[in-house]
């Protein structure tokens, strides 16, 4: 939404460097009568001075302005490289507004850094920019402490910041300003949440920024670095322990916070640093919606799931189902809500409230059923829901991996009542990244599949593309163990998501599936037609056999076949069904018992 160029102030070789100033004698306090006396001197009045002296020493080592401000926060006393920076002497600054040393778009983010003061809280550094005789100066970070002797004066430090990037470089998590990204904030919330009994009076805010491209297009990139410093510094004074605060998305964030925080004097702040952003002045509106950190009737761990969940759902690309609107009128129950739907996971996991469903995969030339997907079906608390909706959310509370093992497990029980008889057919079982990326999971099917060793090649896999791969050497390592073992492995969901030619290139594999929506889009579209045949060319170049979904009529089977796919699925073959239902001819075509299979995803 909101970039960044160096301003004037300081000169060029002081931008991305540790300051060394040499302080003048009209930049330091008044020296010593006499020279300082080491401690354990006689003389009581030079002791002191060697005291002060020594701990203004230590804070320059660390600042490169000190001031002290009265109640009014008017600058009583000034010390360091002030002409430096500020171009005016320290005698100069005192007894006038510190809030005129610091720039417009700075002086909310000083607001708060004082009313922390004022609270009794001490702030991580914020950055800030002065104002100096040529125009402000590079980003400043600003820290302030109040003594319980001192209580009528504030002490407040600035340092010149290493860079722009000046935050926790070492933190991958950490955006501009110090705030968290996504993952870590949704991380950090769900932790504190965990330990709500430490922390029972805080709160969650969400908050979105109500921008169009027009807002976006006036500001010039200083501006917009400005004010999302700004916001950041806002954000942040306002977080309970000043850095549980998150940029989640473009104009979207989050704070967690004490429980009569005042959110509409946040959201009035945000939106009068966007209007001092903007050259217009118009700047835009701000929209929040709180939630305490609790959820009672689950486990505290259910509850910090399900707010993570919920927090990745505010995340989501315009046209989500969560919006703001929705968060305003109800974030507590959203919550409620989600907890009770990773309740109900749970139960379908322990219970085994679920059944398996089986649709032919077929050998497009021959037209034999080659194999059978295995699909799930929801039968007590999760009736009615679509599977992708169960098997999504389950991916994103973390817990598709038990879920996965439970139908790796009913379907190997299937193929052993069957093992017997000459109606045995190969089945395929969806298994999320998320679960190929577990090693507990792992350990599970690996158990599984040992104590099953003579069904392995009526055994195969499919890699789902539903959630991405964070590590796709490892997948493909665990992959391998598999192929070796005799199992065949199918990459599933092909055309849909970014990586998935990536997932081909880094990943072994025996077939790639390519989604339904890619092959109807073939079917009515030319140039989609010339990418399903360059994959189809690309997968036999590479040894891969192809499976199309969605096949609905004979007229799909034939131009499928003169594209170059190998197999197909859809209800031109059969619908899914709790018996193996054969297309015929009912003659195992060879890509299961001497080969593998595909499936059309998980519902």
């Amino acid at each position: 939404m909101f970039g960044s160029k160096s301003k004037p102030g300081v000169s060029d070789e002081h931008q991305n460097q540790p300051t060394n100033i040499t302080l003048s004698a009209q930049s330091t306090p008044a020296a010593p009568a006499a020279p300082a006396a080491p401690p354990g001197g006689s003389d009581e009045g030079a002791r002191l001075r060697y005291e002060r002296d020594r701990f203004l020493a230590f804070a320059f080592c660390a600042s490169d302005i000190l001031m002290e401000l009265d109640e009014s926060h008017n600058v009583v006393f000034a010390a360091g490289a002030v002409s430096a920076f500020l171009g005016v002497t320290s005698e100069s600054v005192a007894k006038q507004p510190l809030m005129n040393f610091i720039t417009a778009q700075s002086r909310p983010a000083i607001g708060e850094l004082l009313l922390a003061i004022h609270d009794g809280r001490r702030l991580e550094p914020m950055k800030v920019r002065l104002n100096s005789a040529t125009g402000p100066t590079p980003p400043m970070l600003a820290v302030g402490y109040r003594l319980s002797d001192l209580s009528d004066r504030i002490f407040v430090t600035f340092r010149m910041a290493r860079s722009l990037e000046d935050d926790d470089p070492s933190n991958p998590h950490r955006r501009r300003g110090g705030l968290h990204d996504e993952e870590s904030f949704a991380e950090m919330a769900a932790r504190r949440l965990r330990s709500r009994a430490e922390h029972p009076n805080e709160q969650l805010t969400l908050i979105e920024l109500d921008t169009d491209p027009d807002f976006s297009e006036r500001l010039d990139q200083a501006a917009e670095t400005e004010l999302k410093e700004t916001i950041a510094t806002c954000l942040r004074a306002k977080s309970v322990d000043g850095r549980s605060a998150g940029e989640l998305e473009d104009g979207r964030y989050g704070v967690v916070h004490q429980r009569g925080m005042d959110v509409g004097e946040l959201n009035a702040r945000i939106e009068e640093a966007t209007r001092a952003a903007d050259p217009g002045g118009a700047g835009v509106t701000v929209r929040a919606a709180s939630v305490d950190l609790v959820c009672d009737g689950v486990s505290e761990d259910d509850a910090a799931k399900a707010l993570a969940y919920t927090i990745h759902e505010f995340c989501r690309a315009p046209g989500a189902r969560l919006t703001m609107e929705k968060l305003t009128h109800g974030l507590t129950g959203l919550l409620e809500t989600n907890a009770k739907r990773m309740a109900d996971v749970r139960h379908v996991i322990s219970e085994d409230a679920f059944e398996i469903y089986f649709q032919p995969v077929v050998h497009l030339k021959s037209q034999r059923t080659s194999h059978f997907e295995v699909l799930s079906r929801f039968t007590s608390v999760q009736k009615g829901v679509p599977p992708y909706d169960f098997v999504h959310f389950a991916e994103e509370v973390n817990l598709i991996s038990d879920f996965d093992l439970a139908v790796c497990h009913k379907a190997t029980a299937a193929l052993r009542a069957r093992a017997d008889t000459l109606d045995t057919w190969p089945v395929a079982v969806n298994i999320s990244g998320r679960s190929f990326e577990d090693p507990i999971f792992q350990d599970g099917l690996l158990r599984l599949l040992e104590d099953n060793a003579d069904l392995r090649h009526n055994l195969l896999f499919e890699l789902t593309e539903s959630m991405a791969v964070a590590d796709i050497h490892a997948t493909n390592d665990f992959v391998q163990a598999l192929r070796a073992s005799g199992h065949k492995v199918c990459l599933d969901d092909f055309g849909v998501g970014a990586a998935a030619f990536e997932y081909l290139r880094a990943i072994d594999i025996d077939f790639v599936k390519i989604d339904g929506s890619y092959v109807q889009s073939a079917l009515e579209n030319k140039k989609s037609s010339h990418f399903l045949r360059a994959i189809a060319g690309l997968c036999r170049d590479l040894g891969v056999a192809t499976v199309a979904e969605m096949v609905e009529d004979e007229y799909c089977v034939k131009y499928l076949i003169t594209a170059g796919i190998d197999y197909g699925q859809g209800y031109y073959f059969g619908r899914p069904d709790p018996k193996m239902v054969p297309t015929i001819p009912a003659m195992p075509d060879g890509m299961g018992a001497r080969g593998s299979g595909a499936s059309m995803g998980r519902g």
